[in-house]
C-alpha cells in the first residue's frame, strides 16, 4: 500500500484506479490509498493526478509519497507522506526564488 499525501480533487478519483481510495483530509488536502508495485509507479500516478488538476485549472500541487509495510500503521505512513510533501513545498519555492 502506498499513500499519497496533498492531491486536490481535481477528479482525482477518475485519475486513479476504482479500487485505490482518494480521502479528504479538510480544506485542499486529500490522500489516496493505492496499491503500487514500485516508486515509478507511483511518481507516474502522481504526474496524472496533476495532469488532471491542471486540465481543471487547478495550480499544480505538492505530493508526499510513502509506502505502508504489512506491519505498519497506515497513520505512520501518513505521517512520512506528510514529511515528504512538505520537503517537496518548499524545494519547489526554492525553485521558484531562483527563477
Amino acid at each position: 500500500m502506498a499513500v499519497l499525501h496533498g492531491a486536490r480533487r481535481a477528479r482525482c478519483q477518475l485519475s486513479i484506479r476504482p479500487d485505490d481510495v482518494v480521502i479528504r483530509l479538510g480544506g485542499d488536502e486529500f490522500i489516496a490509498l493505492v496499491r503500487c508495485p514500485d516508486a515509478e509507479t507511483l511518481r507516474r500516478l502522481g504526474q496524472r493526478l496533476n495532469d488532471a488538476a491542471e486540465r481543471e485549472g487547478v495550480m499544480p500541487f505538492s505530493l508526499g509519497i510513502a509506502f505502508n509495510d504489512l506491519d505498519e500503521s497506515i497513520s505512520k505512513a501518513l505521517v512520512r507522506a506528510d514529511r515528504a510533501m512538505y520537503r517537496e513545498k518548499r524545494s519547489r519555492a526554492r525553485g521558484a526564488r531562483r527563477g
